[in-house]
């Protein structure tokens, strides 16, 4: 993919369907807001504090959302880290009500104090998380590449292993 704008409009593309209800990062990046409004989706607004995503605050704004768009490891604007209680319980809840993370994951190799942190992706055992990571040149803004993947399926299919849509079954 030429960019991670290109790569979450894929994404919205492939598994929302129009009225699909998605937790939006409140201050966040307006590309993805872009990306889900594209997709005929409704932003649901979820704080951001210290420990990054309120997930508390998303489960009880939109319980049943499709999927949950987040910067886990540097939120855009404020800088935030999802901590790790907020992880395995943003993991918890896509995993029960079988909804989708599109983690952006535009910077964390350059973190000057610590280590990169590990992908959502690679967190838990679920498969409901799909990894959008950035290259792009710091000394040449003309180059740039975004790619996008996901765990493995576990014994379920998914809209990304075929390209089609899924209908939601559930209420929003």
């Amino acid at each position: 993919m030429a960019s991670a704008q290109e790569a979450m409009e894929l994404v919205c593309r492939i598994l929302l369907n129009p009225g699909d209800q998605v937790w939006i990062e409140d201050h966040g990046w307006s590309g993805a807001k872009a990306a889900v409004t594209m997709a005929g989706a409704r932003l649901v607004p979820v704080p951001v504090d210290d420990r990054g995503l309120d997930v508390a605050s998303g489960v009880r704004r939109s319980p049943n959302a499709r999927l949950a768009y987040v910067t886990p490891s540097h939120q855009y604007p404020t800088g935030a880290t999802l901590d790790a209680a907020r992880r395995r319980h943003l993991l918890e809840w896509a995993e029960a009500r079988e909804a989708w993370i599109l983690e952006d994951d535009y910077d964390s190799e350059f973190r000057c104090a610590d280590r990169p942190l590990p992908a959502l992706q690679c967190l838990g055992r679920t498969d409901r998380v799909i990894y959008v990571g950035t290259f792009t040149s710091r000394g040449s803004s003309w180059i740039s590449r975004s790619d996008i993947s996901r765990t493995g399926s576990r014994a379920r299919s998914s809209p990304l292993d075929s390209g089609a849509r899924r209908s939601s079954s559930r209420g929003a």
